[in-house]
C-alpha cells in the first residue's frame, strides 16, 4: 500500500494519510476493518456512529414507505458504487432507491448517476456532515436526488439538480409539509409519516 496520498497539513504542521477504496478493502478483507462499521469519506476512515432507537424508527419508516412507492428497488446501509468511481470516497447511505430491482445488481454495484434515483441519510448526530461533506459528495457523483431527514429538527433538506459544485436546488421541508420524489413526482409523502 501506497503512502503518497495525504491531506494537506493541518494546522498543527502534521500530516495525515489519505486512505484510497482499494486500501480499505484490503484492510477489510484482511481483517484490519470491519465492513458496516465505516466509511470512507474524502479519504478519511469514518467510524459509524451505533444507530440509536429514533434512528432505526426513521430509517424503517423511510424504507416501508418508499418500497411501497418503488418495491424492490430500496436498498440499506449499502454502498451506492461511489467506490468505482472515485479513490477517495465509499458511503454508505442509510437508504437507496434503485432503478432496477435489487436482484439487478447482485454481480456489480449500481453507478450513482445512473442507476440510483435517490439517497437518503438520516441524521441525528451526523447532521451537519451530511448537510455539507456527503451532499457534495453526492452531487460530484450526480446522484439526482438526496434527502437528509435531521431528527433533531424534524425537518427534510432535499437536494436536486446536481453539479460538480453541489446542488443548485435546495430546499427544506417542515414535518407538517408533503415531499415527492422526482422520480415519482405524483405520490405525496406527508413527512410526519416517518418523524418519531
Amino acid at each position: 500500500m501506497s503512502n503518497t496520498a495525504v491531506f494537506p497539513p493541518r494546522e498543527d504542521g502534521f500530516a495525515r494519510k489519505r486512505w484510497s477504496v482499494s486500501e480499505c478493502r484490503f484492510l477489510t478483507e484482511n481483517g484490519l476493518l470491519t465492513a458496516g462499521t465505516y466509511e470512507l469519506l474524502e479519504g478519511e476512515v469514518i467510524a459509524k456512529v451505533g444507530q440509536g432507537r429514533y434512528h432505526i424508527f426513521v430509517v424503517a419508516r423511510i424504507i416501508t414507505i418508499l418500497t411501497a412507492l418503488f418495491g424492490d428497488t430500496v436498498q440499506s446501509q449499502a454502498q451506492i458504487g461511489i467506490g468505482e468511481i472515485d479513490a477517495y470516497n465509499d458511503p454508505e447511505p442509510d437508504v437507496a432507491v434503485l432503478r432496477k430491482p435489487l436482484h439487478a445488481y447482485l454481480e456489480r454495484d449500481p453507478h450513482p448517476a445512473t442507476d440510483v434515483l435517490l439517497v437518503v441519510e438520516v441524521a441525528n448526530t451526523t447532521l451537519q456532515g451530511d448537510l455539507t461533506t456527503k451532499a457534495n459528495l453526492y452531487a460530484r457523483c450526480e446522484v439526482p436526488e438526496y434527502w437528509v431527514v435531521a431528527i433533531p429538527r424534524r425537518d427534510v433538506t432535499v437536494f436536486r439538480q446536481p453539479t460538480p459544485n453541489g446542488y443548485t436546488d435546495i430546499r427544506t421541508y417542515s414535518a407538517q409539509e408533503t415531499l415527492t420524489t422526482l422520480a415519482l413526482p405524483d405520490a405525496p409523502i406527508p413527512i410526519h409519516t416517518f418523524l418519531p
